[in-house]
């Protein structure tokens, strides 16, 4: 006899009959549903601030000279620019980023520079990946875990950016 999908319980009916049979496991159904129910609620403003925080204190750090420990890793990316205006031009970048994400206002422009900026943090990947992988393809340095870290920076602006739409009012 074939499995057949059709004739397969649902699993919203399975679980509503499980917990019907067993109450505390109701009891943690209910508890999964209001958190995830917060959670909707709350996870585009927990998203924002937290990119916003992490913006503006990389760029914070770059405004001083050694002490952001990307420095290194910038500087030999982009080799084929200036460093004098280029890294300043960076930090403000990232300051930018990180006031627009804390305080809410500008995210129509701050998102689309959001991911340029995300471009530009993958090209260690091409331009110095001596630096980045200790074997390739699987095993990073720490500057290539730092490089890749960013896919969640860019799920929380894609995450953040589906949020503008679904409060977009009839008139805008």
């Amino acid at each position: 006899m074939f499995f057949s999908f059709r004739h397969a319980t649902p699993i919203a009916d399975s679980t509503e009959v499980f917990s019907r049979r067993i109450p505390i496991v109701a009891t943690v159904f209910r508890l999964q549903d209001a958190i995830a129910e917060s959670a909707a609620r709350h996870a585009p403003l927990i998203l924002r601030l937290g990119l916003g925080v992490v913006f503006l204190w990389f760029g914070a750090l770059k405004l001083f000279p050694g002490v952001s420990p990307a420095e290194g890793l910038v500087l030999e990316t982009t080799s084929f620019v200036n460093p004098s205006w280029f890294y300043p031009l960076l930090a403000c970048w990232e300051i930018g980023l990180g006031c627009c994400f804390l305080s809410g206002r500008g995210l129509r422009l701050a998102l689309p520079l959001l991911f340029a900026h995300m471009c530009g943090t993958a090209l260690p990947l091409l331009m110095v990946p001596e630096t980045v992988w200790t074997d390739f393809p699987f095993v990073l340095t720490l500057e290539g875990q730092y490089i890749i870290k960013n896919l969640v920076l860019v799920g929380a602006g894609i995450t953040l950016w589906g949020s503008l739409i679904s409060k977009k009012s009839p008139r805008d």
